[in-house]
This record gives C-alpha cells, sequence and structure tokens, in this order.
C-alpha cells in the first residue's frame, strides 16, 4: 500500500507540475505583451487580449518605439515556449514519506495560487496554434520598418505641410517676382504702384525682334490679324515706322539727359527704341493688353532701370473712360469720350469693357522720378489738344525740347487751331520730321501725317 501510495503522490506531483509547465508558458507571452514595463515588479491583470493586440500593431503601428534587439529576444523566447515539452525524470531515490507530503502540500498550494491567477486573467491563448500566430506576427513585426511614435509622425506630417505651403508660396513669389523689374505705375487720386503685371507669364504672347538703331531687342506683339499695322510690320520687317523713330534718336542723341517721354505707347516699339540707346523713358498706356505685352518686351530685354509704365490715359480732367475699337487695329484704340473725329474716321468695333482713370500731364510730375528735360511723342488718337490743355503746369516745370505729333485727326479744324495756339504760345513752332523749314507759314493740308514741334528757346 505504501509503494502505492508514494507512486499516487508522484503522479500528483507530476500533474500539479505540468500545471505549473503550462502557466509559466502563458506567464512568458503575458509579459511579452505587456512588454515588461513593470521591470520585475507583480502585475494584477494583463494588458488585454493577443490577438486583438497583435491587429492593433500591425494596423496602428507600434506606440513603442521597440528596438530590433528586443523584438529578436522576444521572438527567440517565442520559439523556446512552442518548442519545449513538459517531461518528468525518473528517479531512483526514495523520498520520505514526511518530505513528500511537505512536497505535495506545498505544490497543491502553489497550483491553487496560480490558478486563481489564471482565472482572473484574460489571455485566452490555450495551444500551440495561437502561439505560432503570435510568432508570424512577431516575424512581420520585425520585418516591418519600425514606426516612429506617434508624436513623431505628427510633427512629421506639420513639418510636411510646412514645406509644401513653402514651396508652394516660393513657387508663387518666383513667379510674382518675373516682372519685379518693370515699374508701374497707376493714378486713382494719387500715384500707387499697380501689381497688373505680376501674374504674367512671356511664353503667353508672340515674341518678335525690334530692330532698333541701336541694336536688337525682344518685343512681345499681337497676331497680324489682331493687329493689321504695328504688330504686323513688326514682324514682318523687325520695325514700326523708322522713319519716326530716326529723327527721334538724332534729338536724344545730342542731349543724353533728355527723358523720352511717349504718350500713347502702344505696345512700346518707340519706348524700346529709346530705351535701346540708353536713355529714361515713361510710357503712358491705358489698354492693359498693350502693357502686359510691353512689360514682356522689358522684363526679357533687361530695361527695367529704364521704363516706368504709367497706366493710365491722359485728358483735360481726371475721370473714368472707356477706351473705343478699332476694326483689327490695336494700335488705333482711341479715348472714347469727346472724340467724334476719331469716330468718323474708323469701323469702331465696340470697346474694351475696363474703364480706366485719365491723368493730366501735370500729373506726371509727381511720379518719384519726374522728369526735367524731356521729349514727347504724342500719338493719342484725336485726343491731343485735351492732353494739352491738362499740362500747362508741366511745360512750366520742364524744358520740352521737342513734341512728335500725330497730326492725321489733329489737323480737323475743330481742334487744330487750339493746338497750333498752345504751342506758338510756348515758343514752338510746327517741323516736318526732317526739322528743316517751319511749317507754319504752309498750307494746313499740306502738312504731313507725322509732325514735329521745336522749342525754340535756348535751354
Amino acid at each position: 500500500m505504501k509503494k502505492q501510495h508514494f507512486i499516487l503522490a508522484v503522479a500528483f506531483i507530476c500533474m500539479l507540475l505540468g500545471i505549473v509547465q503550462f502557466y509559466m508558458r502563458g506567464r512568458s507571452v503575458s509579459k511579452y505583451s505587456a512588454l515588461n514595463l513593470d521591470h520585475g515588479r507583480s502585475r494584477e491583470k494583463a494588458e488585454g487580449h493577443v490577438e486583438a493586440e497583435e491587429r492593433r500593431y500591425i494596423q496602428e503601428g507600434n506606440p513603442f518605439d521597440l528596438g530590433a534587439a528586443k523584438i529578436e529576444v522576444l521572438s527567440t523566447t517565442a520559439r523556446k515556449i512552442t518548442t519545449t515539452t513538459p517531461t518528468t525524470k525518473k528517479t531512483t531515490v526514495q523520498p520520505r514519506p514526511e518530505e513528500t507530503n511537505k512536497s505535495v502540500d506545498k505544490v497543491e498550494k502553489q497550483a491553487n495560487q496560480k490558478a486563481e491567477n489564471l482565472k482572473s486573467s484574460d489571455i485566452t491563448l490555450t495551444n500551440t496554434d495561437q502561439i505560432k500566430k503570435l510568432e508570424t506576427t512577431l516575424e512581420k513585426i520585425k520585418n516591418l520598418s519600425l514606426p516612429v511614435l506617434k508624436a513623431n509622425l505628427s510633427k512629421q506630417l506639420e513639418e510636411s505641410k510646412i514645406k509644401e505651403k513653402s514651396a508652394a508660396t516660393t513657387k508663387h513669389n518666383e513667379q510674382k517676382s518675373l516682372m519685379s523689374d518693370v515699374r508701374i505705375y497707376n493714378w486713382n487720386g494719387s500715384w500707387s504702384l499697380s501689381p497688373m503685371c505680376e501674374e504674367v507669364k512671356v511664353k503667353d504672347f508672340q515674341e518678335a525682334t525690334l530692330n532698333t538703331l541701336s541694336g536688337q531687342t525682344p518685343i512681345f506683339v499681337y497676331s497680324e490679324t489682331q493687329d493689321k499695322y504695328v504688330s504686323h510690320d513688326i514682324i514682318r520687317t523687325g520695325r514700326w515706322e523708322h522713319h519716326l523713330a530716326v529723327p527721334m534718336v538724332k534729338l536724344l542723341q545730342e542731349d543724353p539727359s533728355l527723358t523720352f517721354l511717349d504718350i500713347g505707347a502702344n505696345i512700346g516699339a518707340f519706348t524700346l527704341e529709346m530705351a535701346k540707346l540708353g536713355r529714361k523713358t515713361i510710357a503712358v498706356e491705358p489698354l492693359i493688353d498693350n502693357i502686359k505685352r510691353l512689360c514682356c518686351s522689358v522684363h526679357k530685354g533687361k530695361l527695367g532701370d529704364l521704363v516706368t509704365i504709367v497706366a493710365n490715359a491722359i485728358s483735360s480732367r481726371h475721370m473714368q473712360v472707356t477706351l473705343g475699337k478699332d476694326l483689327n487695329n490695336v494700335g488705333g484704340t482711341f479715348v472714347n469720350q469727346e472724340n467724334p473725329v476719331k469716330k468718323a474716321q474708323i469701323v469702331m468695333n465696340g470697346e474694351y469693357a475696363n474703364p480706366v482713370n485719365t491723368i493730366l500731364l501735370d500729373d506726371i510730375l509727381g511720379l518719384p522720378d519726374k522728369p526735367r528735360r524731356v521729349v514727347i511723342k504724342m500719338d493719342v488718337e484725336g485726343y491731343e489738344h485735351f492732353v494739352l490743355e491738362g499740362g500747362t503746369y508741366f511745360f512750366k516745370q520742364v524744358f520740352v525740347k521737342a513734341v512728335f505729333m500725330e497730326w492725321t485727326y489733329s489737323n480737323n479744324p475743330s481742334i487744330r487751331d487750339s493746338i497750333i495756339k498752345f504751342m506758338v504760345n510756348r515758343d514752338f513752332l510746327p517741323h516736318a520730321l526732317s526739322m528743316q523749314d517751319s511749317l507754319l507759314e504752309s498750307s494746313y493740308d499740306r502738312w504731313p501725317g507725322n509732325i514735329v514741334w521745336i522749342n525754340k528757346s535756348k535751354n
């Protein structure tokens, strides 16, 4: 009987050892799930369901930045758990009955305690298949590049947004600064710099080459069908009214202190001619389509330090005006108000949608770099007498060497006499472009289409 009792006792001990071994495997997995954060302190409850933790690690990323070395240790531990099987060793030593009873009581007590702890935990890992799943998960985590902490990830995302915004701002600034070398002033009660060319791109317009007396320079034009005179001639010959440019250049070459004031600049053929010569120029032009092309020409020709653009029409008083269209002739654009002579001589093709502000010639004196000595070219399609009426103070303050004027519309009796009176009273005499003899004594109907008023006073 004693031998039977002893065998039963040994069997019971082996059973308890099996339970303990099983429990220890569960504790190893539990310790991995908790990541040893309490460093040996007793744990009251496991972190949660292991399988749920696996999905969270894969889907959301590891919230703790584990190193590869720790992952390797955990993987090795899991492998050891699955490959180790509980065994019992046979012994030939016969324990004493009292020792056996004490051992049984101790093991039974420990088993009961472990069973209670196991019962209170949420671990459901009950077979080797789940342990194999854990191994697979560990391999996936190890093979993946470990994610950074969520705080760092948020920081990286924020930095990425900032870089993207900065890149967009840089691109916008680069585009904005494309025409930063071109000065455009607009008068609306006072002078201010205009941003109308900030978004302009040279690729948006047709480029041609202007053959000036000082060399070639780029000029941006319309198609020949849109602009049958100015753009057409520049595209075909590289010039526009070369016979008119020659005497202008002659005067400016003789006196480098002269500024060229181009009233009715159009796309800038004469402005660019004089700037290429190295003279300061002020181009007065109200039509925004012309201004954009002139901006491109000044920018690409690197003439920004010599050219100032004024984006207004000129009249005898401040007001808003509309600009009329001449059919297929952008160069024939005119101020629509109080201009019956021009309207009577063209095929009008409507008007431009946006009204523009007018300035007086006197307002030019308010520009930051006001001129002191000038040569004026005036081509305002029948509005010349209004320009002069708004310039009485200008002619007192500025030495005007000469005024080149289109006479086609100004030769109308309704406006001719006022122009002649204004100019003669200020010591100007009319000449042909040869600038030889005065035209004043000849019949008006013999005056050419372009004349030049030359100042006879010595200054």
